[in-house]
């Protein structure tokens, strides 16, 4: 009886060790592209729409003196909040002069990274270290029936 709550207890501890590194692991970011304002990983856009959001997002920037708009798809955030996921990019691909940068993230398997992420965020034995290092679910995206309607815009 005694040696086998031993085993139990260091099979616990060995499990919270794992959850340690899986919940500090380090953010991931792909490197910019060589055309930097259009980083299409996830494959969305054609490339005669890449072609086009490069020349605006390269107009603007020489426009208005170091504004940046990057535009970038990735297939999946690996289970990380995209607020996270994106002030890694932000910061790593210097968008912006002086910080006058706008990042458009778009992660086209989000909900399902979420639910996984939600799952072991709310599963023992990972929400024990979720809860000590604040982590909480996060939020499903859901769009709304505007945004169904393409926006015009102009540059």
């Amino acid at each position: 009886m005694r040696k086998s709550i031993k085993h139990i207890g260091l099979f616990t501890i060995m499990v919270l060790i794992m959850q340690i590194t899986i919940v500090f692991a380090e953010i991931t970011i792909p490197p910019a592209t060589d055309d930097f304002y259009v980083n299409d990983f996830a494959g969305i856009f054609s490339s005669d729409e890449k072609t086009r959001l490069q020349s605006n997002a390269v107009k603007l920037s020489e426009e208005k003196e170091g504004i940046q708009v990057v535009i970038t798809t990735v297939e999946s955030l690996e289970g990380i909040p995209i607020e996270d996921y994106a002030n890694e990019m932000y910061n790593q691909y210097a968008i912006g002069k002086d910080d006058m940068g706008v990042l458009i993230l778009l992660s086209t398997n989000y909900n399902e990274k979420v639910a996984e992420y939600n799952k072991k965020v709310q599963s023992f034995p990972s929400y024990v270290i979720a809860n000590i290092c604040g982590f909480e679910p996060a939020q499903y995206f859901e769009a709304s029936e505007e945004s169904h309607t393409a926006p015009v815009v102009e540059f």
